[in-house]
């Protein structure tokens, strides 16, 4: 097995794989930094007759195997919580919206699952959203900016656990940081299921996370790179775990 880290450089990650195709690899795992600079890669492989998978992004152009999570459905059901917390405590909520990169199709996702579920219920209102491009430094600057702006906002959604919790950060530096419970409360909610979200979650100051299965995703990226080797695998499987 060969291993690369990309630092978030799709280019980076590009010449990666095109180092791995010359090395005439049998297959590549790949989990994209970037679903549309990936393309390049992925016919890089298809023209040398290497299956290329794809793990938790879709990756454009003709993969041999895609296995990510559905990110529409973790939006809306975010979308879901966040409309019947509010429902159930009898006011609005103005939501701050920190986007991933839409370059990302996860992002894409996310974005749309979220917003056309919060577009059905007039208790919700997306008052600021950016996009952060996954960078927890610049959800840390737009969420300062969102509640010096809009200091009405009571709920927060980013796209990664990462990025909420650069706003976890920021809500306690202003003081806004509550328990659940507490009439000052701003929902804060994120996708993945990383430490920092199941631990704030316990403590009572984070509302909810998506988890993103990425071991069993791992698990079955490997077992599609076999069957692809031994010449068992139907090209353009699609999984989406929940």
């Amino acid at each position: 097995v060969i291993e690369y880290f990309t630092d978030n450089d799709p280019q980076k990650q590009v010449a990666q794989i095109a180092e791995k195709v010359m090395r005439r690899v049998d297959a590549v795992i790949c989990f994209p930094v970037n679903s549309k600079e990936i393309e390049q890669s992925v016919t890089q492989c298809n023209r040398a007759g290497i299956p290329f998978i794809s793990l938790n992004r879709a990756s454009s152009g003709e993969v041999t195997a895609t296995v990510k999570s559905d990110d529409y459905q973790a939006g809306h059901d975010l979308g879901l919580f966040t409309a019947f917390y509010f429902l159930k405590h009898g006011f609005k909520g103005k939501i701050l919206h920190l986007q991933g990169d839409f370059g990302d199709l996860n992002a894409v996702q996310r974005s749309e699952g979220f917003e056309e579920t919060v577009r059905q219920w007039p208790n919700l209102e997306v008052v600021y959203q950016e996009q952060c491009y996954w960078n927890a430094e610049r959800a840390r600057e737009v969420t300062e900016r969102a509640l010096q702006e809009c200091p009405e906002i009571n709920a927060i959604f980013a796209e990664s656990d990462e990025m909420a919790q650069a706003a976890f950060q920021v809500l306690k530096k202003l003081g806004r940081l509550f328990p659940i419970g507490h009439p000052e409360h701003v929902l804060l909610m994120g996708v993945h299921g990383n430490k920092f979200a199941l631990d704030a979650i316990r403590k009572g100051f984070y509302s909810a996370t998506a988890e993103q299965m990425l071991w069993e995703q791992g698990c079955k990226v490997v077992e599609l790179a076999v069957e692809a080797v031994n010449g068992n695998l139907e090209r353009g499987i699609h999984i989406e775990m929940p």
